[in-house]
Order: C-alpha cells, then sequence, then structure tokens
C-alpha cells in the first residue's frame, strides 16, 4: 500500500499542483486465475490499473498476460526480486509466504 502512495504522490492533478487522489482497494491470497480475471475484469470497466505481488511464477505470467490482452495497465512490484532471488538460490519461489521452521514471524525492517 505504502509504495503506490508514494508513488502516486509525485503527480498532480492540475495547475495548482494539488497531489493526485488515490483510491486503492487491496485484495489479498488471489490464488486462482479465475479470482485474478474477476478483478482484472473489475479494473477494466473502472478504469484502474493494477499492482501486484505474486510469488507464483505461473500466476505472475497469467496475471500479465490477462491485464495485457484486457489493456488493463499493470505493475509485477515484486516479480524482478523472485526472479532475481530465484537465480541467485537456484530455485523457484514456493508461492506463499510461509514462514520457514524455526524462523521468526516478525518481518525483517530494512534497518536491521
Amino acid at each position: 500500500n505504502q509504495v503506490y502512495t508514494v508513488g502516486g504522490g509525485q503527480f498532480r492533478s492540475n495547475a495548482q499542483s494539488q497531489a493526485c487522489t488515490l483510491r486503492t482497494k487491496l485484495f489479498t491470497f488471489i490464488r486462482t486465475e479465475e479470482r485474478m480475471a474477476e478483478l482484472i475484469k473489475e479494473a477494466q470497466e473502472s478504469n484502474a490499473m493494477i499492482i501486484f505481488t505474486l510469488a507464483n511464477p505461473e500466476m505472475r505470467e497469467k496475471t500479465m498476460k490477462m491485464c495485457e490482452l484486457s489493456k488493463v495497465m499493470h505493475v509485477d512490484l515484486m516479480g524482478g526480486i523472485f526472479d532475481t532471488m530465484s537465480s541467485f538460490f537456484g530455485q523457484a519461489p514456493r508461492g506463499s509466504l510461509d514462514v520457514p521452521n524455526g524462523a521468526s514471524s516478525r518481518r525483517p525492517m530494512l534497518s536491521d
């Protein structure tokens, strides 16, 4: 949520330099192509943009393809990171954010 809020703050809606108004909807745990297609159709009908973070590489590819075919602007926010980490670790992401056994569920901060 913070990334697109900060990103949207870089743009102005008029000559008086008022910041663009962003309306966001957060959808979590989208696991099926059918559900993603519903959301893309909704975005298409409302002239909205989709920003997504999908760990599952097949779902990411399908989502990008559906967005392109529907002419819905989209951003794969984590795809590049997942692809680079996959190369580094020599394995594909598991497609979920499960916490490994014994690991803390606390998300590390950049300063950690």
